[in-house]
């Protein structure tokens, strides 16, 4: 029993905790109707039956590329690289929350462990998203004046995974072991 409710009425807790729950339910709302998943892909399809007329017609093929993109349309780059995701996850954070402090009563121990698990997932998330860092080091490659000082911006790109994912998929998809 919380100490803000001694009477041990149930209905107190419920009215001290509603905004907590409203802040979830708007969350899975927002999450329902405002998240699109495969939004780069949108993009590029839109751009290719001509409803959107500017902006790349493919993915930018390497670190050079992907800065010159984030400098000349951030927002599509941002859109490239998954940003949007970050604010699905922030948003499911907030319903978990909402979910955990509902049914918590219900289960302590599991509510904790799940409210701990979900935190972690998101700081995770947004920690090893790389969005921002590469916007950063676009806006250093444009500084550039010399090809040595692009090549020094360019070299934390080469390990970022928007541009070793392709390159793993299509080595995986070469040998034997990832072919069907």
């Amino acid at each position: 029993m919380s100490e803000l409710n001694r009477s041990g009425d149930p209905l107190l807790d419920v009215v001290q905790w509603r905004p907590l729950y409203k802040l979830g339910g708007w969350a899975a709302l927002a999450a329902a109707l405002l998240v699109r998943r495969n939004l780069a892909e949108e993009f590029l399809l839109l751009r290719l039956l001509g409803i959107i007329r500017s902006g790349p017609q493919a993915f930018p093929g390497n670190p050079a590329d992907w800065f010159i993109l984030l400098r000349s349309h951030p927002l599509v780059g941002l859109t490239f690289l998954n940003l949007f995701d970050m604010v699905n996850y922030a948003l499911v954070g907030l319903i978990f929350l909402g979910l955990c402090q509902a049914l918590f009563r219900v289960n302590k121990s599991a509510m904790t462990l799940a409210m701990a698990l979900t935190l972690v997932s998101v700081a995770v998330y947004f920690a090893s998203n790389q969005a921002f860092a590469l916007l950063s080091l676009s806006d250093q490659y444009a500084a550039a004046t010399t090809d040595a000082q692009r090549s020094v911006c360019s070299l934390p790109g080469r390990r970022c995974s928007p541009f070793t994912i392709p390159a793993l998929t299509t080595a995986m998809g070469r040998t034997s072991v990832f072919s069907s």
